[in-house]
């Protein structure tokens, strides 16, 4: 599956990217829950977030094309939507983001990018997966930005 992130600032996408390995940590760890990934698919995870921090440390603007193999594609939006569920519903118990504010312009481009890399998949159930995946990502309706105020 082809995988196309809007360009979004370098800067964006370093500090999202760095709030996520220590979110793959703790989802590998269990803390305080049972693990949601095991060790194996949390460093499968770790590689795809380094590969993406050295491509933005290298841009002010960092556009992301990437495959990630069709066996794979699922099984990794799969763990990220566990792990996006486990964040936002911490979140929600705080009152506030856990998520730096700063990354929220990558974070937005890369679950967009993802979903609509499944919505185009060649087989019926990627399809599926990413039509489902637009009505129930955890806040998926903040992932847009509010229209601009009438001056």
């Amino acid at each position: 599956m082809h995988v196309t992130v809007s360009p979004v600032p370098s800067s964006s996408a370093l500090a999202w990217i760095a709030f996520a390995h220590d979110a793959v940590d703790a989802a590998a760890a269990g803390s305080d829950d049972p693990a949601i990934i095991d060790p194996e698919l949390a460093a499968r995870l770790h590689e795809l977030l380094e590969g993406w921090a050295q491509h933005a440390r290298q841009t002010e603007v960092l556009a992301l094309s990437f495959e990630v193999p069709p066996d794979e594609t699922e099984f990794l939006a799969h763990a990220f939507l566990r792990i996006s569920d486990r964040w936002t519903s911490a979140a929600d118990e705080r009152g506030f983001d856990i998520s730096p504010s700063e990354g929220d312009e990558f974070y937005n481009a890369l679950v967009e990018a993802v979903i609509v890399a499944l919505e185009h998949a060649e087989d019926d159930s990627g399809v599926e997966f990413g039509e489902a995946l637009r009505s129930s990502w955890p806040r998926f309706d903040r992932l847009d930005p509010p229209p601009d105020e009438p001056e």
